[in-house]
C-alpha cells in the first residue's frame, strides 16, 4: 500500500493507480519528469491492470501487477531497474528476463529481488559489489539472475533486501542470507561476506538450536529482523542506534530477541537504522535511530527499546519505512507520514520535518478492512483484483479539489 525510499514515497491509491511524491532527481516518482514534488503526482505509463504491491529503493521504485509482472522506474546506474541497460527512466519500464510471474519482491539501496511463482526460487538484479545478488559473483546485473543454492529448499515466503545484503524466509521457517556481513547482518555468527545463501543460526534447521520459525524477514540498511510464527521479533546486525530493540548498543551477529513488545506482533518493517512493528491490536511500536523524528514519538531521541506511537492509537493497518522517514496506513485508509521531509517526502506540501504523524489529505487509499495483509498466492491476488475492480473499490483517486502540488528542480 505504501513504500518509502531515501527521499520519496509512493502509495497505492487504487488497485490500478499509484501516486508518488518527494525527491525525483532520477525520475523515481514516475511522472515523466525529474522535478521534486511536495504533494502526490500520478505515475504515468503503468499497465492497464491492477497494481497489488509497491516497494522503493534509494532512488527507484517498482510496482507489481496482479498477474505477477514487475515495472520499475527511477535510477538505474547499477541496472536496478532490471531492463537490461543502465539508463535511468522517469516512467515505468517492464523488467526483462524474469522466467515467469512473481509472488512478491523487495528493493534494497540499489538492487532488487523477487520470489518467482510455483517454487521458481529467487531472482535478483542491480548492484552486486558485496554479493547481494547471491549468484556467486560481485558483478552488477542489469537483468534478473537466479540466486544459487536455493533450488533444494522448500517454497519461499518472504524476501528482504538491505543496503548490500539480502535474506529469504522459507515456508519451513528457515532464514538464509547473503551479501555484506560486516556488522553481522547475515546472522551466521561471523562477519564474512557471503556470495551465496548462508543459513541464519538459530532460525534454520540442520542441527542448530532453533530460536523460532520465521514467518517473515525484513532488512534495514545494515540490520535484519524476522517475525516468528509465535509473533515474536528477532533482530541481528548493526545496533549503534538501538535498531535491534535491545539495550546492548553494539553489533549482534546472531538473532537477538526484541525486548518490551507488550502484544503479539503481526507485521514488521525496517528503515535505514530503525525498525517498527504492528501488533495484534493494531498498535504501532518503533525503535532505533530517531534523529529526524522517524520513530513518531514527538522528539529526536534514539530508542533502544520499542516505544508505542501513541498519536496513531490502535488503528495502524500497514507501515512503510524509508531511510529517514516512515508512513502508516491507519483506520479508514488514512495515510500518515513523519520524519525527514527535506525533499517533501511526507507529502504535506511542505519541507518541514515532523516527529509526529502528519495526515496526508491529498490522497484516498484503498480501504483494506477485511483484506488479508499477508501475501496472497498469485491466483488469489488475481481473483481479489477482479473482485475489487468489479466492485469499484480500486477506482478511488485523489480527493476532488486537492491543490496542485508545487514543484522544484532538485
Amino acid at each position: 500500500m505504501v513504500a518509502a525510499g531515501l527521499g520519496h514515497t509512493c502509495a497505492l491509491v487504487g488497485m490500478g493507480s499509484v501516486q508518488c511524491w518527494g525527491l525525483n532527481d532520477s525520475g523515481q516518482l514516475g511522472d515523466g519528469t525529474q522535478f521534486d514534488r511536495l504533494g502526490p503526482v500520478s505515475v504515468n505509463g503503468l499497465p492497464n491492470e491492477p497494481i497489488v504491491a509497491l516497494d522503493a529503493g534509494e532512488g527507484f521504485t517498482c510496482a507489481q501487477t496482479a498477474t505477477g509482472e514487475l515495472y520499475c522506474w527511477g535510477e538505474n546506474v547499477h541496472g536496478q531497474l532490471g531492463t537490461g541497460t543502465t539508463l535511468s527512466s522517469s516512467v515505468p519500464q517492464p523488467i526483462t528476463g524474469l522466467s515467469g510471474p512473481i509472488e512478491s519482491f523487495s528493493l534494497g539501496a540499489a538492487h532488487g529481488c523477487a520470489i518467482l511463482t510455483n517454487g521458481g526460487g529467487v531472482a535478483c538484479w542491480g548492484a552486486n559489489g558485496w554479493g547481494q545478488l547471491g549468484d556467486g559473483s560481485t558483478l552488477d546485473r542489469a537483468v534478473p539472475e537466479a540466486v544459487g543454492g536455493l533450488a533444494a529448499l522448500s517454497l519461499l515466503q518472504s524476501v528482504a533486501t538491505g543496503q548490500d545484503h539480502t535474506c529469504v524466509a522459507t515456508s519451513a521457517g528457515d532464514v538464509l542470507c547473503w551479501g555484506d556481513n560486516f556488522f553481522g547482518q547475515l546472522g551466521d555468527g561471523t562477519s564474512h561476506t557471503r556470495l551465496l545463501p548462508e543459513r541464519v543460526f538459530g532460525l534454520s534447521s540442520h542441527g542448530q538450536p532453533r530460536r523460532g520459525f520465521a514467518a517473515k524477514v525484513v532488512a534495514g540498511s545494515l540490520h535484519t529482523c524476522a517475525l516468528t510464527l509465535n509473533s515474536t521479533v528477532l533482530c541481528w546486525g548493526e545496533n549503534t542506534n538501538g535498531q535491534l530493540g535491545n539495550p546492548v548498543l553494539q553489533s549482534q551477529r546472531l538473532p537477538t530477541l526484541v525486548h518490551n513488545l507488550d502484544d503479539p506482533i503481526d507485521s514488521i518493517d525496517a528503515g535505514d537504522s530503525f525498525t517498527c512493528a504492528t501488533s495484534s491490536v493494531d498498535a504501532l511500536w518503533c525503535w532505533g535511530e530517531n534523529a529526524d523524528g522517524q520513530l513518531a514519538l514527538g522528539d529526536a531521541v534514539d530508542r533502544s527499546l520499542p516505544s508505542q506511537v501513541i498519536h496513531l492509537g490502535n488503528a495502524v493497518h500497514e507501515i512503510g519505512l524509508g531511510a529517514f522517514h516512515a508512513c502508516a496506513v491507519a483506520a479508514s485508509s488514512g495515510l500518515y507520514c513523519w520524519g525527514d521531509n527535506f525533499f517533501g517526502q511526507l507529502g504535506d506540501l511542505s519541507t518541514v520535518a515532523s516527529a509526529l504523524p502528519v495526515a496526508n489529505s491529498l490522497i484516498v487509499l484503498v480501504d483494506l478492512d477485511g483484506v488479508p495483509s499477508a501475501p496472497l498466492p498469485l491466483f488469489s491476488r488475481i481473483l481479489l483484483a477482479v473482485f475489487l475492480a468489479l466492485a469499484g473499490g480500486w477506482l478511488t483517486r485523489r480527493t476532488a479539489g486537492a491543490p496542485h502540488p508545487p514543484s522544484s528542480q532538485h
